[in-house]
Parts: structure tokens; C-alpha cells; sequence
């Protein structure tokens, strides 16, 4: 019974460390159906964020795919909080496909304020 009770416990952390959140050098990751070759506009960035103040979070966990978008449209850290900082976003602005695409984690804690962020990294083309 306590052997049974415990591998539930083992078994429930370890699937709570299990995340898909990560990727490197992935060679294309395209976001239209257009497969003619872009124009380089060069190294792009996208994030999404979480924020704390005093311990408290601030939304919900940073996401891949909310950073992909981000990094898609050129928004910035305030965008993945929620704050839009583009008044309009413009079809032939964004970017059609990113080469050699990697995320990180990045981030600081203040203790008083926090900012946990999940960034793509890579080669954009329009």
C-alpha cells in the first residue's frame, strides 16, 4: 500500500516536469502556404511572458505558439502581456517563415517583481 502510494507521488511529479516548450535549430517553420523562397529580413525575436508582482502571477504559463505568433507579427514583450504596442498589424510586414528557429528561457526575479519568458529566436523571411 505505502510502495503504491508513493510511485503515484514519483509518477505525478515527474509528469508535472514534462513540457514540449523547447525547440532547436529547427530548419523551417512556416506560418502560410506560399512556398516560394522570401526575402531575409534577418534575426527576429519573439516572446511570451509571464509577469509576477510579489509572488503573484500575472496570466498564465509562457507558450510556444504564443511566441511563434509574436515573433510572426514583431511583437514585442508588452504584446505578450497583453498591452498592444502595434496600432495595426500589417499583412506585408509580418514574417512568412523563420529558418533555423531555437527557444529559450530568459527572464529575471526582483522578488517584488518577475518576468519569466519563453523566446524564439531565428532567420525571418517575408
Amino acid at each position: 500500500m505505502k510502495t503504491s502510494f508513493f510511485l503515484t507521488i514519483g509518477l505525478a511529479f515527474l509528469s508535472s516536469c514534462a513540457t514540449y516548450n523547447y525547440a532547436q535549430k529547427v530548419k523551417t517553420i512556416a506560418f502560410d502556404d506560399n512556398i516560394t523562397k522570401g526575402q531575409a529580413v534577418g534575426p527576429i525575436r519573439g516572446e511570451d511572458c509571464l509577469w509576477t508582482v510579489l509572488g503573484n502571477p500575472l496570466g498564465g504559463q509562457p507558450t510556444i505558439d504564443k511566441a511563434f505568433i509574436n515573433a510572426k507579427t514583431g511583437a514585442g514583450s508588452l504584446a505578450s502581456a497583453g498591452f498592444s504596442t502595434l496600432e495595426k498589424t500589417d499583412a506585408s510586414k509580418q514574417i512568412r517563415y523563420i529558418n533555423n528557429a531555437t527557444t529559450s528561457n530568459e527572464g529575471f526575479n526582483a522578488y517584488l517583481f518577475g518576468k519569466q519568458c519563453l523566446v524564439v529566436t531565428g532567420v525571418g523571411y517575408r
